[in-house]
């Protein structure tokens, strides 16, 4: 019987197929190390793989542990990997010599450089901006740089300026996110001395006191809208107080009771307390906000009117009275 011999059979195919799967895994191989080689690359030098919001501060605390620091980087989508970080900034000599404070970072970075940025103390600081309303109050300050600056301490700067109610113009700052509520204190009440230093004569002329004006000016804020309905009110209030008629307005019991004009109740009306200005006559105690040279400026002239009364209806409109009994048919008729 003749034997089958399959040992030789079509050589030059075989070798041909050996020979392109070798080219093919070879490539395969070659392209898996080039990406992988680009990804390190990327990692270590570039960064850019996470979902990084534009522009980011993050805080590193005094004392932290580097991998603490690094797993904080890596939450923040700063890093890819907390742990690369971790063992770059100890191949670089840093473990105990990373810089605490607020970091700015535009993009996500390359662990390598963010490696050299934390341990050099390159915080790449930019200003950010936070505009306070006017009216807003010395809490709501602290509370709106909060929202910004999550490290502020808020509560600090309610006992720094408890007593400066009023004293805190209201603007648009730019402050460093590691500002103190000391700096701030300082920088809105400079504003407020430089913004008061121009209308000094017109507040000596008026025969009133500063903390008067911005009594007045206080309630202005937290009544009316426009500067108009300013003026007026403005007089209806001074001529309340002239003939010793409570100013019954209620934004000064809300200020002390930390709720809106809406929320307060019978019995917060009925409270015995100097802010009650159903129950005592003349201004509140202190200014009830910090207002804005607008307000400042009606409460300092007044327009005249033959009106005693007024309400705000719900589109913001004012709607005045002559008499209490004209009061009441407005409030029937724009407040129900």
């Amino acid at each position: 019987m003749e034997e089958l011999n399959t040992s030789n059979e079509h050589p030059k195919e075989i070798l041909e197929f050996k020979k392109k799967v070798v080219i093919k895994y070879s490539l395969i191989i070659a392209s898996v190390i080039i990406i992988f080689a680009l990804l390190l690359i990327n990692i270590f030098f570039i960064g850019g793989f996470t979902k990084f919001p534009d522009g980011k501060i993050v805080y590193i605390k005094k004392g932290q542990s580097v991998r603490l620091v690094s797993n904080n980087l890596q939450n923040e989508k700063v890093i890819i990997s907390s742990t690369l970080l971790t063992a770059t900034i100890i191949a670089l000599g840093g473990e105990n010599k990373v810089v605490s404070g607020p970091y700015y970072f535009e993009k996500s970075e390359g662990v390598v450089e963010v490696a050299e940025r934390i341990l050099n103390g390159d915080f790449d600081i930019k200003p950010i901006k936070i505009t306070f309303p006017e009216g807003y109050s010395v809490k709501q300050i602290g509370n709106r740089i909060k929202e910004k600056i999550e490290v502020f301490d808020n509560e600090e700067l309610n006992q720094i300026a408890s007593t400066s109610e009023g004293h805190l113009f209201p603007d648009t700052y730019f402050f460093l996110p590691d500002v103190t509520p000391k700096e701030v204190f300082e920088i809105m009440t400079d504003t407020f001395d430089e913004k008061i230093s121009k209308i000094k004569n017109d507040i000596v002329a008026s025969g009133k006191s500063l903390e008067e004006i911005l009594k007045m000016a206080s309630l202005l804020e937290e009544e009316v809208q426009t500067f108009e309905d300013k003026k007026i009110v403005s007089g209806i209030l001074w001529k309340r107080i002239s003939i010793g008629m409570a100013l019954q307005v209620d934004a000064t019991l809300a200020y002390e009771r930390g709720k809106t004009s809406a929320e307060l109740s019978i019995d917060d009306l009925r409270k015995n307390s100097p802010y009650n200005s159903y129950t005592n006559r003349g201004l509140p105690p202190t200014p009830i906000s910090n207002p804005g040279i607008e307000s400042i400026e009606a409460a300092l002239k007044p327009s005249e009117s033959k009106y005693f009364y007024f309400l705000t209806d719900k589109e913001s409109k004012v709607h005045y009275a002559r008499t209490f009994e004209e009061h009441k048919q407005n409030k029937e008729k724009y407040l129900r």
